[in-house]
């Protein structure tokens, strides 16, 4: 099992998994390519779709706030001043920052498959019947604040 199986499966279990008879209910987001990757296919129905959505949200505002903490961490200078140290150095931080597929990039990158999944369930949510503001305030009924919002 991929870790975006295991995401899938955890958000599941965090909003239930009630679908019902009639529904176009799955959502799938992620890339889906030939590299490896893989989409995340997520079941939800009218009474869950804007806790999964939330859920989605609130994975991706907590990565992103630790990639933002660890990021500078994630530079190795070198220990001395001989090539070797600075090379080892310099391909390190490549590895774990820099290169567009380090591993600063690809969990960027997962926080960005989780906002996708978060607008494709909005959709979802508004092919349910639900109006924008009643999305937006999913959001802040919750306790969360907005990005740019000064009513909290």
């Amino acid at each position: 099992m991929s870790w975006l199986d295991d995401l899938g499966n955890q958000v599941n279990q965090q909003v239930g998994r009630i679908g019902q008879i009639g529904y176009n209910n799955r959502v799938d987001f992620g890339p889906g390519d030939t590299a490896g990757n893989s989409t995340i296919n997520l079941k939800v129905d009218p009474a869950n779709v804007l806790q999964a959505r939330k859920v989605l949200l609130d994975e991706a505002d907590r990565l992103r706030r630790l990639l933002n903490h660890v990021r500078s961490r994630l530079q190795l200078h070198p220990m001395g001043g001989d090539p070797a140290s600075i090379d080892y150095a310099r391909v390190v931080t490549d590895k774990l920052l820099d290169n567009p597929d380090s591993y600063f990039n690809r969990c960027s990158q997962y926080v960005e498959n989780l906002r996708a999944g978060a607008v494709a369930l909005a959709e979802t949510a508004r092919q349910y019947g639900y109006t924008e503001d009643e999305i937006t305030d999913s959001l802040r009924a919750a306790g969360n604040t907005l990005p740019g919002d000064t009513d909290a």
